[in-house]
């Protein structure tokens, strides 16, 4: 599944290159249409991007004392988003897209748990609205966004070290499916290119129902994802 979705990835950041043909002359003559126009128009009013980038996720955990041992992952993102102008007479875009997020946390062993990981997978929403800041410098601009993500849970693994086995972690036993919460992040374009920085603080419950990891007697059942991402791409 990952290699096709960076395969696709992968197709769609050459279709650019090659918007152009080769004339009589033998020069390379660029491509009059649709798809050339908005690849050459950098202050567009809406806008196609792509999306790959690194996930250094984590959990937070309210009821437990001392705190779980937890060492971070680093996992993977990828995806498209779709941005439209909503601002009249300031850039403010509104950007939504559907992005494969991965996300988990290592446990160390302990007196009450063995050694595990959670691998989770999710299909994301973004929903931010971002505000796109020329800086006077060439083609360069800063955007500064804030809102928030839905996700749902589509595969994933939790890892137990001990028993040599992998358990389904969307079940009662372990973590809910679903995950909401909030998104703050800066992005910085160049023309078509893209870099950015985010932090997502979930704020959606997790533990399931019979949630058992730990036997501490104040446990309030109370798990919520936290993911430092940053990522690349290209916005036509």
């Amino acid at each position: 599944m990952i290699k096709k979705i960076f395969s696709f990835l992968f197709l769609l950041c050459m279709m650019p290159v090659g918007m152009g043909y080769i004339g009589a002359d033998g020069n390379t003559v660029r491509a009059e249409g649709i798809s050339a126009s908005r690849w050459y128009n950098y202050d567009r009013s809406s806008y196609l991007g792509i999306r790959v980038g690194l996930n250094v996720p984590r959990f937070y955990y309210r009821g437990f004392n001392p705190g779980p041992e937890t060492q971070p992952l680093s996992l993977i993102n990828a995806g498209l988003v779709f941005g439209n102008r909503v601002g009249r007479t300031v850039p403010l875009y509104f950007e939504t897209g559907l992005l494969y997020s991965e996300k988990g946390a290592k446990f160390d062993a302990t007196e009450d748990i063995e050694r595990k990981t959670y691998n989770l997978k999710y299909l994301e929403l973004p929903l931010v609205f971002k505000y796109k800041a020329d800086v006077g410098f060439d083609d360069l601009t800063i955007q500064p966004y804030f809102g928030g993500f839905l996700a749902c849970g589509v595969a994933g693994n939790v890892k137990l070290y001990e028993q040599r086995i992998k358990e389904n972690p969307f079940s009662d036993k372990y973590l809910k499916r679903f995950d909401a919460g909030f998104r703050v992040g800066l992005g910085m374009a160049f023309q078509n290119f893209y870099l950015d920085f985010c932090y997502d603080i979930g704020m959606n419950n997790l533990a399931g129902k019979e949630f058992q990891d730990y036997n501490y007697d104040d446990f309030e059942g109370r798990i919520r994802t936290g993911c430092f991402t940053a990522n690349i791409g290209l916005d036509f």
